[in-house]
């Protein structure tokens, strides 16, 4: 028994793929398009002159790139230097909006002065105080003299109207009057504490 002279095996595969190549080929073929060189928008920049050396880059200072900043943040209302201007030390390189700061030092302002008033207050009343001090002292003073000598009545017509010597009466009314007399100086002393305790909450 022959072979058959064609196999779709043996040949049949290998034709199919040749086939493919050859029309991948074309079809990438067909596609192709050769690039048009078009002039640039802009010509490139040229030097007028010829035996100058020129080069891109950035420009640093002789020593460091110097950073800025500021204690407080804000918008920049104003430069006041352009690039490659030979600045000196205090030189204003630029302005913050100070409109905030403003605001917050007229406030502050106002209360130092609220303040100073509030003090100058303080001041009169411990003035005052002062002298309602003094102005007690002073009645203590009197008013004790006066508290002794009622007592020392008070004790006399105690021993006259036991001998008879003193109406009764006479007794009743110089034991009010000590009474009275020592009511007054207690009074005043409470006085003079409390004038003195806030004389001193004052000065605090």
């Amino acid at each position: 028994m022959t072979r058959p002279f064609f196999s779709a095996t043996r040949h049949g595969i290998p034709l199919l793929a040749a086939a493919m190549m050859g029309f991948t080929g074309w079809s990438i073929a067909s596609k192709y398009r050769p690039r048009e060189v078009a002039a640039p928008p802009i010509a490139a920049p040229s030097h007028p002159h010829d035996n100058d050396v020129a080069g891109a880059g950035m420009v640093e200072p002789a020593s460091e790139v110097i950073a800025l900043a500021i204690e407080r943040g804000g918008v920049v209302t104003r430069v006041d230097v352009v690039a490659g201007d030979l600045v000196k030390a205090g030189q204003p390189l630029f302005s913050i909006d100070a409109r905030n700061y403003q605001a917050a030092v007229a406030q502050d302002e106002a209360s130092v002065t609220a303040a100073g008033a509030a003090i100058a207050s303080i001041e009169q009343s411990m003035i005052l105080q002062q002298d309602a001090i003094d102005q007690g002292g002073a009645n203590l003073d009197s008013a004790e003299p006066q508290r002794t000598r009622a007592l020392l009545d008070h004790a006399r017509y105690a021993v006259l109207v036991r001998s008879a010597s003193a109406t009764r009466q006479r007794f009743e009314s110089a034991t009010a009057d000590a009474e009275k007399a020592s009511a007054n100086v207690a009074a005043m002393k409470a006085s003079l504490a409390s004038a003195r305790q806030q004389n001193e909450v004052l000065s605090a």
